[in-house]
């Protein structure tokens, strides 16, 4: 029987990972955590997420990632890089990233499949906490997602957004007044 485990596994300052123990799938999980509550302008998170030949992983973040605000426009940077080996299945679920009036973000997903790798991926956003009565106004957004098949590029998708989000997201070819938009 194959049996996923971990081969390496390293974490420091606010980002943390469990990996509880799941016998019903026959698929390994893990949770990430960033238990800082956040991230502000100038804070830097990358993560690097591998997986050997056959491996079967569901890796999920523990809850929402806020992007607050940033001080003199100074950038958050948030990089995920994922390699998925021959034969491996990785799906990657994180919750949304909830972003405040005046951040500013610089976000990148890299991911490299193997020939026969399966990946389901979502990463989403949304702008405020609308329940909560606060909007995004203004900030700053450059999001890059990429996906590889044996060093072929198959997508990358590139958002940039800068100033008036609010205006931005109205319009009809953008997001026609929606507060929430995410790549699967």
């Amino acid at each position: 029987m194959n049996t996923t485990r971990v081969a390496n596994f390293f974490q420091e300052g606010c980002l943390k990972a469990r990996l509880p123990r799941s016998q019903i799938t026959g698929v390994a999980e893990a949770v990430t955590l960033n238990i800082s509550g956040g991230v502000a302008g100038g804070d830097k998170l990358a993560t690097h997420i591998a997986l050997g030949e056959r491996a079967k992983l569901c890796i999920a973040s523990q809850s929402a990632e806020k992007v607050y605000r940033a001080l003199d426009a100074v950038p958050s940077e948030i990089a995920t890089s994922i390699d998925v080996g021959p034969g491996a299945l990785l799906d990657y679920l994180p919750q949304e990233a909830i972003v405040f009036n005046g951040f500013a973000l610089r976000r990148r997903l890299d991911i490299d499949l193997a020939e026969d790798a399966v990946f389901l991926g979502v990463e989403s956003m949304i702008f405020g906490r609308q329940a909560c009565g606060e909007s995004v106004v203004a900030g700053s957004l450059n999001d890059v997602v990429s996906l590889r098949r044996a060093g072929n590029l198959l997508m990358q998708d590139t958002t940039r957004l800068d100033g008036h989000i609010a205006a931005i997201l109205g319009r009809k070819a953008v997001a026609d007044g929606n507060i929430a938009v995410a790549n699967i």
